[in-house]
């Protein structure tokens, strides 16, 4: 809205001075008329695992104040919303217009065809030397788009923690002054235990051997996830949780809770989250216009502030306080796939003989 409003006063001026209008390229008419299409339909339904509480509120009304289209977030547990997707697509009564996730849900919607690629016709992608790297996740489909990048480790309780005490390799968190005090997620209800093992054994960093000893050593969560280890960290019911993400962590941390993420020698594990449009959409302009905004300076500075995540965008500052001296450990797509297939089979779970 703001846009549009702001060429025709430039227009009127021109015209009432005599100067010609300014041009609008052939290009730049039709995302117009995209973005009039978008303020017609009016409203984007948005799956999201980030965009929780006020972070979604910020980036709701951001949105709107630009182009007066509602964003409508839809927040839960990964794996049901991808279920709820599945649900509208087989019953063709859809409600969805975009998804995001950093796991394999979205991925596998992917390669059961029930998402479409907007990206020929967002603008934004033509600023190819202001990303990081290319926010297209999947070339030539372009299906996947990435919008944040995040880090999943393990985090302390800085009351319960002094500076002196900090482990600084994986290894130190098998002492044993850390059983009892050591809370991990439950490879049996969470995905991001095998996730976590998967990176750094692939990367030949850390052995199975490894996990087994370290799991063997910490109280294991429920089906509660990151943020329930999170949450019992910020209480101090424990000195250290881990493997969790920094999407669930670093809200609390901004806010003044007691928590920090360990910069461990071996290295920290890096994932991005991974934005699509699924297939059929009610709203396809305003999912567009809304991809647009969220990939663009604006929208990333919104996002980035609001979550406390580092976006996709060069051309923008981090909002870490912090930085991370080890290696830095991709999660790739592949690996994603491969982690939800041990997931799945429970392969973590099983070395580690837990059953529920």
């Amino acid at each position: 809205m703001q846009v549009f409003v702001i060429f025709c006063l430039t227009a009127i001026l021109a015209l009432a001075s005599g100067a010609p209008a300014p041009a609008i390229s052939a290009e730049g008419a039709a995302w117009q008329k995209v973005v009039e299409a978008a303020q017609r339909e009016g409203v984007v339904n948005y799956y999201s695992y980030p965009f929780t509480g006020t972070a979604g509120v910020q980036v709701t009304k951001a949105f709107k104040d630009k182009y007066g289209v509602q964003l409508e977030i839809t927040t839960g547990r990964v794996p049901i919303m991808v279920e709820r997707v599945r649900m509208e697509q087989k019953s063709k009564s859809y409600v969805a217009d975009a998804f995001d996730a950093s796991g394999a849900g979205i991925i596998t919607l992917k390669n059961d065809g029930l998402l479409e690629s907007v990206a020929e016709a967002l603008p934004v992608l033509k600023e190819k030397d202001k990303f990081v790297r290319s926010p297209i996740e999947d070339p030539p489909e372009a299906q996947l788009l990435t919008v944040m990048r995040t880090h999943n480790g393990f985090w302390i309780n800085t009351n319960l923690v002094k500076p002196e005490q900090e482990p600084k390799s994986f290894y130190d968190l098998l002492d044993p002054k850390w059983k009892g005090k050591m809370f991990l997620n439950n490879p049996l209800y969470a995905s991001a235990p095998d996730s976590n093992m998967m990176v750094f054994v692939r990367a030949k960093v850390l052995a199975e051997d490894y996990f087994i000893k370290l799991y063997k050593s910490a109280a294991l969560g429920g089906p509660g996830g990151s943020r329930e280890a999170v949450d019992k960290l910020v209480r101090g019911e424990f000195a250290i949780v881990g493997p969790v993400s920094a999407v669930d962590a670093m809200r609390p941390f901004l806010g003044g809770a007691p928590i920090k993420p360990l910069d461990l020698k071996e290295g920290t594990m890096f994932r991005v989250t991974r934005w699509a449009a699924t297939k059929n959409g009610p709203h396809p302009n305003a999912t567009k216009v809304f991809i647009n905004w969220l990939l663009s300076k604006e929208g990333q500075l919104v996002a980035t502030k609001a979550l406390g995540l580092d976006g996709v965008r060069n051309d923008i500052p981090s909002v870490m306080p912090f930085r991370f001296t080890g290696p830095l450990l991709i999660e790739t797509s592949e690996l994603v796939l491969l982690s939800d297939k041990h997931y799945s089979e429970q392969y973590l779970a099983k070395l580690l003989g837990l059953k529920r």
